[in-house]
């Protein structure tokens, strides 16, 4: 079963969780296991440095594992999507720059994209 990493920048935004979960829940479909680190670490407070610490240096180590890493959204204005980017690139790991978004929301697929790894 493929492992991928869900790089999504979150900032504590209800509406980040939302696209998330619905990120998380399609791959499911799919027969994919999604990582997600909001979902692993929601319990750190971001608003406190060494728990937003913690939990960048607990997603580095997640990315190590996955077989893949996607990036969402405006990933590239998140501090914490760039250290994963980083990590991901370091590692030579498949990365995917996923778009088509609107008003925060996926435009997600009915079906398998082509390019999605078997499972």
């Amino acid at each position: 079963m493929k492992k991928i990493y869900i790089a999504h920048p979150f900032q504590g935004k209800r509406s980040n969780l939302q696209a998330i979960t619905h990120i998380c829940q399609r791959l499911v479909k799919f027969g994919v296991m999604p990582i997600s680190p909001v979902h692993s670490f929601g319990f750190l407070n971001e608003n406190v440095s060494e728990e937003r610490e913690k939990a960048l240096t607990f997603c580095e180590e997640l990315v190590s594992t996955a077989d893949e890493v996607w990036f969402f959204g405006d990933w590239k204005h998140s501090v914490g999507c760039k250290r994963e980017y980083d990590v991901a690139a370091q590692e030579f790991k498949q990365v995917r720059i996923v778009t088509g978004w609107k008003e925060d929301r996926p435009i997600f697929w009915a079906e398998p994209p082509k390019w999605l790894p078997n499972v």
